[in-house]
């Protein structure tokens, strides 16, 4: 969790809006650890779990593509 804070303290010094950045994790306990990490460096937070990202219909599809993709391989 340490390397995500740095490289999004990096790239809010190489002047990337910290609005412009976002973090997904498959769940909330890991989210809720990164964003505890990101406010003790007083990096600005606003957590979102409204929705599940993983049921939307385009991440579906690239799951559908990747699982596809993974069956070439055997």
């Amino acid at each position: 969790i340490a390397w995500i804070t740095q490289d999004i303290r990096e790239r809010i010094t190489e002047g990337v809006p910290p609005h412009e950045i976002a973090v997904i994790t498959k769940k909330n306990k890991t989210l809720d650890l990164i964003a505890k990490s990101l406010l003790s460096q007083s990096i600005p937070v606003s957590l979102s779990r409204s929705s599940d990202i993983f049921e939307s219909e385009v991440i579906q599809m690239i799951r559908r593509i990747l699982l596809f993709l993974d069956s070439l391989t055997v």
